[in-house]
């Protein structure tokens, strides 16, 4: 009975730090698409003026 209630007292402070690690896993995807698409304009736009 104590053990179980440890157990649920623990396991918000456990999921925490997953969901900051989710939020931050989101985060630094929508960043590195960001740089992506910021990388192929850049490219596209060298493209466009040496073609020019």
């Amino acid at each position: 009975m104590g053990r179980d209630a440890h157990g649920l007292h623990l396991h918000p402070r456990r999921q925490a730090p997953m969901n900051c690690y989710l939020v931050s896993a989101r985060l630094q995807f929508l960043n590195v698409s960001f740089v992506g698409s910021l990388a192929w304009r850049l490219l596209a736009f060298s493209a466009v003026r040496v073609y020019d």
